[in-house]
């Protein structure tokens, strides 16, 4: 979990990563299961929301109030995936937005959650949203570039989305995500970033992103 040396008290936009880093089991290869098995996308995607919706987010209420506090402090949220179901991420992060007004956060700072940017792609070509998505932006990186270029693409895509859509820009990006190489080739790029242990239930990387950004 090593980071560059920067300013904690800077705004930073935290891209997480979203299989196995908010959710507790690996959802795209789930529904491209189900996908195969002759599920209607729209159906496979149904079925894995209901069990995120039983599982909850990984983390539970220590990830709510982790973004409760990173949020209120002046810090954006983005999701980067490597997945086709950028609906699934949408709808674990609108979980959290009760939580958050529960604990008095103001609209400003649950719109993260219930309007949020979204970065994915792009294993599958065929299995892609068959319709455009508020908030949804497609990396277009070969699945044979995985490795080389990790997140970089969607980190990138996703502070330009964010300073479009959110009027934000933010130069210190943090990514946090279950894939060492992602972690590492994020580090290679000069960004900050924290990996998620391979025990879902652990939560040592919400503890270092909270003392990474001194919340």
């Amino acid at each position: 979990m090593t980071l560059p040396q920067r300013s904690p008290r800077e705004p930073a936009l935290v891209c997480f990563d979203f299989d196995l880093t908010l959710t507790h089991e690996h959802l795209y290869h789930a529904v491209r299961q189900q996908i195969a098995q002759g599920a209607r996308r729209e159906r496979a995607c149904l079925l894995a929301a209901q069990r995120l919706a039983r599982a909850g987010a990984r983390g539970g209420e220590e990830l709510w109030d982790t973004l409760h506090a990173l949020l209120s402090a002046g810090h954006g949220v983005a999701v980067t995936s490597f997945t086709c179901f950028p609906e699934l991420p949408m709808t674990l992060l609108a979980h959290g937005v009760p939580r958050l007004r529960a604990c008095g956060a103001p609209r400003e700072v649950t719109s993260w959650l219930s309007r949020p940017v979204v970065v994915y792609g792009d294993p599958d070509p065929a299995l892609r949203p068959p319709f455009k998505l508020a908030g949804a932006h497609l990396a277009r990186v070969p699945p044979e570039r995985f490795e080389e270029v990790g997140k970089s693409a969607h980190m990138a895509l996703a502070r330009e989305r964010v300073a479009e859509e959110r009027g934000r820009r933010f130069e210190r990006l943090v990514l946090v995500d279950d894939d060492a190489r992602n972690v590492s080739r994020a580090l290679e790029e000069g960004h900050e970033a924290i990996t998620a242990p391979q025990d879902p239930l652990d939560s040592a990387h919400l503890a270092a992103l909270r003392a990474a950004l001194e919340l």
